[in-house]
């Protein structure tokens, strides 16, 4: 079998990550000829098909399957040693980031100093937004670094763990004052303020409750966490935050 290139794994890896030729072309500032020309490369050097023609969108073989699963261990490494000699002063680009609420609010402009003290001239552009849609952004293309709560089983990123955080239960100081224990069952004569669905804490909020076996009867939503706490504090109720692993790196590398 004659050896693969680099060019052939990226463009392989692409079209799987993307689902399509034309997409991959355009990721990697080539024409759609030119990948095709690349696959049929491929399938030559290893003896067999990468891709179901059939299929669409874009289907792997058993294959390619094992292809793309080298190719993705192969390009992380090739990224990381870049990185390990790369000087970030000289790194030029924008890079778009997108993370839950949760980061932006706790500690997203300590990341944004640290990534212009080391990487001065990088631009960043950040993509608030809940957790479930911050994955998909991150599926589609949309933006290429996420830092979410590690909650989903991707197989087409590369993950860097950042650590866990407890979050708790919060309530007004005047329910506080009132009622300094709360036990599980108090909860459901509750009005509880949570953040909308799609979100993490939503999930985690109510697989907590569950075990409990509690349903609140008095449940209110909003999809901003800012906005959130300011209700809390203005009023007698408890704000739905638990203990949940924060956050994940999520990124693709190419």
């Amino acid at each position: 079998m004659m050896r693969l290139e680099f060019r052939h794994l990226e463009t392989a890896y692409w079209i799987y990550r993307l689902g399509s030729y034309g997409a991959a072309a355009d990721k990697l500032n080539t024409t759609q000829p030119n990948i095709s020309m690349r696959i049929a490369e491929t399938e030559q050097r290893i003896g067999t098909a990468v891709f179901q023609r059939a299929k669409r969108p874009v289907t792997l073989t058993v294959a390619g399957r094992e292809l793309i699963g080298y190719a993705e261990r192969i390009l992380a490494l090739r990224d990381e040693l870049s990185l390990f000699f790369e000087d970030g002063e000289e790194a030029v680009g924008r890079i778009r980031v997108g993370c839950t609420e949760t980061i932006a609010l706790w500690w997203l402009a300590d990341f944004i100093i640290d990534v212009k003290r080391t990487m001065p001239n990088i631009e960043l552009d950040i993509d608030v937004d809940i957790t479930e849609k911050t994955w998909d952004k991150l599926c589609n293309g949309t933006i290429d670094l996420a830092l979410v709560p590690d909650d989903q089983l991707q197989q087409r990123v590369i993950r860097h763990s950042l650590g866990q955080a407890t979050i708790a239960w919060m309530a007004s100081a005047e329910l506080v004052q009132r009622m300094p224990t709360l036990d599980a069952m108090s909860l459901i004569r509750r009005s509880i303020l949570s953040l909308s669905p799609g979100s993490r804490l939503y999930a985690d909020q109510f697989r907590w409750l569950d075990m409990q076996n509690i349903r609140p009867d008095r449940l209110t939503y909003c999809n901003t966490m800012s906005v959130t706490a300011r209700l809390v504090c203005g009023a007698p109720v408890l704000r739905c935050y638990l203990r949940i692993c924060l956050p994940t790196i999520v990124s693709y590398r190419h």
